[in-house]
């Protein structure tokens, strides 16, 4: 869950800045996909870390574009 959340975020990342440098028609699926995006942080946060107290999150590593 958090490899999807990891490729996913930097995706978006990669339609920003394509939207913002030549091709602003990309930045309503970037926002399209920052919903998609938000599920994914909420059940990573609602996934318990494995020491019986805490709760994962989203890690926010970049992923290059293949």
């Amino acid at each position: 869950m958090m490899d999807d959340f990891n490729r996913k975020y930097s995706a978006i990342l990669h339609l920003l800045h394509e939207g913002f440098n030549g091709k602003p028609k990309l930045l309503s699926v970037a926002t399209g996909a920052m919903y998609e995006l938000k599920k994914l942080a909420n059940d990573l946060m609602k996934m318990p870390s494995g020491d019986g107290e805490t709760m994962a999150g989203p890690s926010f590593e970049y992923v290059p574009k293949e």
